[in-house]
């Protein structure tokens, strides 16, 4: 299962792409029902979920992990779970076992998008989520959980009637691609009685941007709310509020980076897998973001500076585009260093380029419901590079020029978000 050929790096540099998408014969696809169905047991559900990962995983030129050995460090403990199964016919190992054997399997990994679901071979209705962003972010100590919508509303309403912030509000919200809600809060904020900030909440980008002003939705009219009192105003300053953003559609980013640059630029570029091979990878594409030469723009500065305030749950496009606007002229960030989840989801490209998300619980609908060793992997597709250093932030994520972490007590009691405040307490008395 583990006997494959990995090409030197030499060898790398002398073949191409195509060469590097080209199967072989000890390859299985981890999406190919006919292959990969049919195994019930521990160490098979290893072995196929440890190949996946080995074939398919975007960060292998980064990252530390020695992958060959887990595989000889885990598969014993697996077969030695078969073994225990086939002597008692119950449970090899117990829950509690097999949930923390994945996740020492997984969690090291750089891969901060990373989740695997597996179904346990003795068990077919229970699975489990050996590893998934959340956990990452629980192992930390400055953990906190999410703020609700509701709590949120709620500091801020607060504030504004204790007279800690002078100025409005209105919320909107749809529901997303998944038929989740999704929240939008823009306002505008006094700061000293001369200047203002346009303040943005947006939980998550899983919905399209909206296309022009006039376009009917909700998610249309706060965007373009926000943006209009940014760049139809004077002595305005910008928020963008990315807290428990968990990403969604990075056409977000050309969208909203083209309102302030005058300018094209790239702040990262992509590189994806596309080969069996670790380190086979498409050339390095350049993500350009272009200015709207064709309407409004405006380039923030230090005075009016575009802020952005995002926390430990800012995952994906939540934590990619503030980095996007740290490019920019008069960027500021406030809040807590970001989950470090920014390498892009595409799901269907395991079948054509081998890196990606794979797996066949999808069987577990299609009549498949007493089958064994069922198992879903979602990863990262293509790695996330900083234009400036070559290096990937996966793992790191954002940190914040102004540390600030959460008041949980404070804000969960809904009494004040005291991260928001020290934005404002930076537009009061820090900018130039």
């Amino acid at each position: 299962m583990k006997n494959l050929t990995h090409i030197g790096l030499m060898t790398l540099l002398m073949v191409t792409i195509c060469g590097c998408q080209n199967m072989n014969n000890d390859i299985v696809n981890p999406n190919n029902t006919e292959e990969m169905y049919g195994d019930a047991t521990y160490a098979g559900q290893f072995q196929r979920v440890w190949q996946g990962i080995d074939v398919g995983y975007a960060f292998w030129k980064w990252d530390t992990v020695n992958w060959d050995e887990v595989y000889d460090t885990y598969l014993p403990i697996f077969e030695a779970a078969d073994q225990q199964h086939e002597k008692t016919r119950k449970e090899g190992m117990s829950f509690e076992d097999y949930q923390d054997t994945w996740k020492k399997i997984i969690m090291p990994l750089l891969d901060h998008h990373m989740a695997v679901v597996l179904y346990r071979p003795d068990d077919p209705e229970m699975k489990l989520a050996a590893a998934a962003p959340a956990d990452r972010r629980r192992s930390k100590a400055d953990y906190h959980r999410p703020f609700s919508t509701k709590e949120h509303l709620a500091c801020l309403q607060t504030m504004l009637d204790e007279g800690k912030i002078s100025g409005h509000y209105q919320v909107d919200s749809i529901k997303d691609i998944t038929g989740q809600m999704m929240y939008f809060i823009d306002g505008m904020f006094d700061i000293n009685g001369k200047d203002s900030v346009a303040y943005f909440y947006i939980s998550s980008f899983m919905t399209p941007p909206p296309a022009t002003a006039s376009s009917d939705s909700s998610c249309t009219a706060s965007t373009f709310r926000w943006l209009d009192r940014i760049l139809h105003h004077t002595n305005v300053a910008a928020i963008l509020d990315t807290r428990n953003n968990g990403g969604g559609y990075s056409i977000w980013q050309k969208f909203l980076g083209a309102f302030f640059t005058t300018q094209a630029f790239y702040p990262n570029e992509y590189s994806f897998k596309a080969g069996f091979d670790r380190l086979c990878y498409t050339p390095a594409q350049q993500n350009w973001i272009y200015p709207n030469t064709g309407g409004d723009m405006r380039q923030m500065s230090a005075q009016y500076p575009f802020i952005c305030l995002f926390d430990q749950h800012s995952v994906s496009n939540g934590e990619e585009i503030p980095w996007m606007f740290s490019y920019l002229p008069g960027y500021m960030s406030v809040g807590e260093q970001t989950c470090g989840g920014m390498g892009t989801l595409m799901p269907d490209n395991y079948t054509s380029y081998y890196s990606g998300t794979f797996g066949n619980a999808q069987l577990m609908e299609n009549n498949y419901k007493n089958s064994y060793g069922n198992y879903y992997c979602y990863m990262s597709t293509m790695a996330n590079i900083d234009a400036k250093t070559g290096e990937t932030p996966e793992g790191i994520g954002m940190l914040p020029i102004i540390p600030c972490l959460l008041d949980t007590t404070s804000f969960f009691s809904g009494k004040s978000d005291n991260q928001l405040l020290r934005v404002m307490d930076y537009l009061k008395n820090e900018r130039p």
